[in-house]
């Protein structure tokens, strides 16, 4: 059964002592969502009073919210598409939410959210901030030339005052942790604790039935997860493919959302020459089944955090190939002993490694998945907030 969402202005008077909110953008089938619902599931199951604060009630992961945990709807997407104007939008109506709810601890578990969060919870005392950086903090990357020392300077400024309101500072990986132009608070309350997964849910939701709109192929099929964006690097996965199908046929399916980025993907596959080789699916709530059923997953990303669909690809099994820069595929993978790691620049490179994955000397994950286990990522994120509220 679905949880049903409280307006974010009929607050009941719960008992005060272990309550925290942990604020989402949306319930969208994202890595920053799924392990926002995990934590804010084994929090409740043990005993905190969790509020889950949507922006936007929309998105396929809300039936996976426990009963426990009480679902609190802004109510702030009305009209808006942005997603920072929607964030600007719900700035005042989270603050009115924090002032009568009052948590004991604000849990942001993603690099989009840290400044809302931030500025919503101006003023209020007694409130720890818990900041979970979920993706690269590199200040130097994209941007008009001329804006990037702007660009370099907002981000550090945001960032050191982001350090300087944090009780805890979480990163998804120790390599993030080791970034480079951190500034010195984010670093001193920085702690690394890796994504883990749910491997039995995974290989147990992997075992429900295809979609029944799926068609079996009859040649290899590579498939890529992620949002529709150029940090994704979808158009040199294409680029790849188009290049790999020179030596033996290969199908690509790509599950994501982005507006307005799907037909310039398939326009960009047109040019390539492999429209016909690729599909473009909505993400959904459950994509393990489409994974199981593919003969090799692809994560061409520019940059990462620590990407959870590399875990939920290896709990499946599948052969991998990774970008050398996607986070901490490089730690995952061992430096390529459990998938192939590239440039994500190369688009020869990718397809080369796509044609080894479906070939007689193709690198499998083995239990290298077992070292990422959700379980003790929950149990330490616990043992925080519960120092932080002793």
């Amino acid at each position: 059964m679905l949880n049903q969402p409280e307006s974010a202005f009929a607050i009941s008077d719960a008992p005060q002592g272990g309550r925290i909110a942990i604020i989402l953008f949306d319930l969208s089938a994202t890595g920053v969502v799924r392990n926002a619902i995990a934590i804010a599931n084994h929090l409740a199951e043990r005993g905190y009073k969790i509020d889950l604060v949507v922006c936007a009630m929309r998105g396929p992961l809300r039936g996976f919210v426990s009963p426990a945990v009480r679902l609190v709807d802004l109510g702030s997407a009305q009209g808006i598409a942005s997603r920072w104007l929607l964030l600007l939008r719900a700035i005042p109506d989270l603050a009115t939410h924090l002032r009568r709810s009052r948590p004991d601890v604000l849990l942001s578990p993603g690099n989009h959210l840290h400044l809302f969060a931030l500025l919503a919870s101006a003023g209020i005392g007694g409130l720890h901030r818990i900041y979970r950086i979920s993706n690269e903090l590199d200040p130097d990357r994209g941007g008009p030339l001329l804006l990037r020392p702007f660009i370099w300077a907002s981000r550090r400024l945001s960032l050191s005052l982001i350090g300087l309101s944090a009780t805890r500072v979480l990163f998804v990986s120790s390599m993030l942790a080791r970034g480079r132009g951190l500034p010195a608070p984010l670093r001193r309350k920085g702690i690394a604790i890796d994504n883990g997964v749910n491997i039995s849910a995974v290989r147990a939701a992997a075992a429900i039935p295809l979609p029944d709109d799926w068609r079996p192929r009859d040649v290899p099929l590579a498939i890529a997860i992620g949002r529709l964006s150029a940090q994704k690097n979808y158009t040199t996965l294409i680029e790849a493919l188009a290049i790999a199908n020179r030596t033996r046929p290969i199908d690509l399916l790509i599950l994501g959302d982005k507006a307005g980025r799907r037909a310039r993907l398939m326009n960009w596959a047109a040019r390539c020459g492999v429209a016909d080789r690729v599909e473009i699916r909505a993400s959904t709530a459950n994509p393990f089944p489409l994974l199981a059923a593919a003969d090799l997953f692809v994560l061409p990303s520019l940059w990462e955090g620590a990407p959870n669909v590399l875990l939920e690809a290896m709990a499946c099994g599948k052969p991998v190939v990774a970008s050398s820069s996607a986070g901490n595929a490089g730690a995952v993978l061992e430096n390529g002993r459990h998938g192939r790691l590239v440039d994500p620049r190369s688009a020869d490179e990718i397809a080369a490694a796509m044609l080894a994955q479906i070939g007689p000397d193709r690198l499998l994950p083995h239990d290298r998945v077992l070292d990422y286990d959700l379980g003790p990522v929950l149990r330490r994120i616990e043992r925080i907030c519960g120092e932080v509220l002793a």
